[in-house]
């Protein structure tokens, strides 16, 4: 079932808002209703104490966010885009807490923010970024930034 609801969205990928939010109503939403209706039955089967019981709670009592996605066409089903997006910042601040001493973070520091700098001025002059990443080498390490 759940594979169902990511196959409509992978038909409806790219098409205009208005579009998308048609479409999930027509086919998404009768999905989710039935989904609804048969945990709600297997929940009543189980005892309380359960773990399935408990995650089928939790689904249930987060439901609104899960159907979320179903009354606007220009959110997505999963925020999987927005966390790949953000693992280079939590895997950077990670890895600068491992620098060495202070001169080597402040080395590495500097040479990340040379980088950031030069990827951000070919993206606004229209270039692309792939040029930037060998020109964005760390001096220290041979890395890129």
């Amino acid at each position: 079932m759940i594979g169902e609801l990511y196959s409509i969205e992978a038909d409806i990928r790219g098409k205009a808002p208005d579009e998308r939010l048609r479409l999930r109503q027509e086919k998404t939403r009768p999905l989710l209703t039935k989904f609804e209706a048969t945990i709600r039955a297997k929940l009543a089967t189980l005892s309380t104490k359960s773990a399935l019981a408990k995650a089928i709670n939790y689904s249930l009592n987060h439901w609104a966010a899960l159907v979320f996605y179903c009354e606007d066409g220009r959110v997505e089903i999963s925020n999987v885009l927005a966390e790949n997006a953000l693992r280079c910042v939590a895997l950077g601040r990670k890895n600068y807490l491992f620098v060495g001493s202070d001169s080597g973070g402040s080395g590495r520091c500097a040479s990340s923010s040379q980088a950031i700098r030069r990827t951000s001025a070919i993206r606004l002059s229209g270039g692309s970024t792939r040029r930037s990443r060998a020109a964005a080498r760390c001096p220290i390490s041979g890395s890129t930034a």
